[in-house]
């Protein structure tokens, strides 16, 4: 799928949104499109294959495959993300309506329209007001609408949010009643219930969004008729004042987007990218710790993972191999050992380590906000300089950054916890013996290329220990040099 369109398209309605819109474009794309494209699509794979029923029945499989999931869960979520996404072109034709009218009154000269060229109207950032405020929260109630139908369309669908293991079959043509198995039920599980919780975070980042202008509506609309009266110029001067400062707007929210790759042949490697992206933002104002531990992360874990460790463990199903030609067998036995594949859970687990450092990027994004406000109240400040200004980290951000960092730590030490709980050890056994239902006795099951997934999950381990390291060295960096300061200032208050 090419979700490069859609960032294109929601990456220009991001310049308008509230701040509130920008974190939820940010979690769209992070927590259900990139988590959709890197990991979920091959857990479900092509699931038709892999759907076993204990009938030699031609059709029946395909019937009862075709009564149990009428549509796919990934073809589902990219309909819901889709058109979840969509109702930003409202907000998008608003605005490309407004430039319009905007350059038809600067080509005929009119003395009311302040701009010095077309350039400058298209970087205009329009607040959210008037006509605009309609069509802004009406695009919000839609994403409402389709996230609840969707939710509701998968719970009725498939019974329920949790895939089951075993599934009884009697339609036509089967000739009785038939026990078909899913595979890999536990990993599909916790994608689905992952995907629904961000769903619903996305559901009340909405009406959180919602709310907020509403009360902004109802505040300026009790304020509108004194500042009428008293400042008729004021909202003129305001407007104008904030289209000097769109250019920098757009700059300090685009490393909070994430974007995605139009190139079908480098889909992957940008979708890695992209998080790049966000965290080369986030580097400029780390220490030379934290851009060691981000080299670290993209060069042996990210790149590792892509270009090696992917290809290592392939499908990794179709290679588990056992003594026995019980239909099903094989299915449950492979879940039971391997619930989750060490692929898809370095992907989740990378991907949560690194986005704390979006608590750094919105600090600095707000920090600039409180400048440009200072600057529309009238003080001096370079815009330039702005663009390019590097934040030290004291005061507020020093906490902000502190606490990215823990909760990176925290995240590595969960995953390597569960790492260790979920496969009972690092090491990847040749053979294990299993005798789950529907096996006729305890038969041994034999996994593809243990001793070379073996050295890579070592490996994937070493070097997420080492990235633990350099967490603690930062945090501890970061506490003495703050315990240093605060001494400092004691002694020369004395």
């Amino acid at each position: 799928m090419d979700w490069g369109a859609l960032h294109t398209i929601l990456g220009g309605v991001n310049k308008h949104s509230t701040s509130i819109g920008k974190i939820w474009l940010t979690v769209l794309f992070i927590f259900r499109i990139m988590i959709l494209v890197v990991a979920a699509e091959r857990v479900w794979g092509d699931e038709q294959d892999d759907f076993i029923c204990n009938t030699l029945q031609p059709g029946c499989k395909n019937v009862c495959y075709d009564h149990f999931f009428p549509i796919s869960h990934i073809r589902l979520w990219a309909l819901q993300l889709i058109f979840v996404s969509t109702p930003a072109l409202l907000v998008a034709m608003h605005v490309a309506y407004r430039r319009h009218e905007k350059k038809r009154q600067f080509r005929k000269g009119d003395q009311k329209c302040e701009y010095k060229d077309i350039e400058e109207i298209r970087k205009q950032r329009f607040r959210i007001e008037g006509s605009l405020w309609w069509t802004y929260t009406s695009s919000i109630f839609f994403r409402l609408v389709f996230e609840a139908v969707f939710m509701y369309a998968f719970y009725f669908m498939y019974d329920g949010f949790r895939m089951p293991r075993l599934m009884k079959c009697n339609a036509w043509p089967c000739p009785n009643t038939v026990d078909c198995f899913v595979s890999r039920p536990t990993e599909k599980t916790v994608f689905t219930i992952f995907m629904i919780a961000v769903s619903s975070i996305c559901i009340l980042l909405n009406v959180a969004e919602l709310c907020y202008l509403l009360t902004k509506f109802f505040l300026r609309r009790s304020k509108k008729a004194g500042n009428s009266k008293h400042h008729p110029n004021h909202e003129n001067k305001e407007e104008t004042k904030q289209n000097e400062m769109n250019e920098l707007i757009s700059d300090s929210c685009q490393n909070t987007v994430i974007g995605f790759s139009s190139s079908k042949d480098t889909e992957k490697k940008m979708d890695w990218g992209a998080l790049q992206d966000i965290l080369g933002g986030v580097n400029k104002h780390s220490t030379s710790i934290g851009k060691i531990w981000l080299t670290v992360l993209f060069i042996f874990r990210i790149m590792i993972l892509v270009v090696a460790a992917e290809r290592v463990w392939g499908d990794e199903q179709q290679d588990f191999v056992c003594n026995t030609l019980q239909p099903g067998c094989k299915n449950v036995c492979y879940d039971h050992f391997f619930p989750i594949s060490h692929i898809r859970l370095w992907a989740l687990q990378l991907i949560f380590v690194s986005t704390p450092a979006l608590l750094v990027a919105m600090h600095v994004a707000y920090r600039r906000h409180e400048k440009k406000r200072r600057f529309r109240n009238g003080e001096k400040i370079d815009i330039e300089e702005l663009k390019t200004e590097k934040f030290h980290i004291r005061g507020p951000l020093w906490w902000t950054y502190t606490g990215s960092i823990f909760f990176r730590i925290v995240f590595e030490a969960v995953f390597m916890y569960v790492f260790y709980y979920m496969y009972d050890g690092y090491q990847m056994p040749r053979l294990v013996k299993c005798d789950a239902w529907p096996c006729p006795n305890t038969v041994d099951c034999f996994v593809s290329r243990p001793t070379e997934k073996t050295t890579f999950t070592i490996f994937m381990l070493a070097v997420s220990a080492i990235c633990m390291m350099l967490n603690l060295a930062e945090l501890c960096y970061l506490v003495i040099k703050i315990c240093m300061k605060d001494s400092r200032k004691t002694t020369v208050l004395k």
